[in-house]
């Protein structure tokens, strides 16, 4: 019976141990996340709306700076407008991506973020003809988490750096998503 006690209270205490490290490792190192993305563009031949998901996980590598991967998926809905600005044809589309990201903590909750994204586009010009581009693009951005509590929320602004030299009319877009363990 004592035995049986003094396994029982070893097993108790191996497992605290291990859960508190686990809960530390993780809170620390490992975060998940997701944004999504919400996208407005317009010249005098386009009108471009835009959602989107992009779930994401970090590695803290040293505090305050964090690389991982990313991958996104977009919904664009495209009108062409004709020179009196009445809609002539539009378009659903869906574009996709991977890659990786890296964050720093610039200040408390603030952070900057630069991504290098693999991504499949289909690119319409202003005569409504369309083809799938794919390569390399980079994103930078800025935004703010609210940190402390698990999730944690945050907003972001990123620009398209428009690796692939396609027409684009909507290079700037807000993100809004959460985080758990940042």
């Amino acid at each position: 019976m004592r035995n049986l006690i003094l396994i029982l209270v070893f097993t108790l205490s191996c497992y605290t141990f291990l859960q508190a490290q686990s809960s530390e490792a993780q809170g620390r190192r490992w975060w998940t996340g997701a944004h999504t993305t919400i996208g407005f563009g317009a010249s005098t031949q386009f009108i471009n709306y835009t959602l989107g998901l992009a779930p994401m996980f970090g590695y803290q590598v040293i505090p305050g700076i964090s690389v991982g991967p990313r991958a996104s998926i977009l919904y664009n809905h495209i009108r062409l407008r004709d020179i009196g600005g009445n809609v002539i044809q539009t378009f659903n589309v869906v574009d996709t991506g991977i890659g990786a990201f890296v964050r720093g903590q610039v200040y408390q909750q603030y952070f900057l973020q630069a991504e290098l994204m693999y991504e499949s586009i289909d690119n319409i010009d202003t005569s409504g003809s369309s083809g799938r581009l794919n390569g390399m693009n980079a994103y930078i951005g800025a935004g703010m988490n609210s940190r402390g509590r698990t999730p944690s929320f945050e907003i972001m602004l990123a620009y398209d750096l428009n690796l692939q030299a396609i027409f684009k009319n909507n290079l700037i877009n807000g993100r809004f998503g959460f985080t758990l363990f940042y």
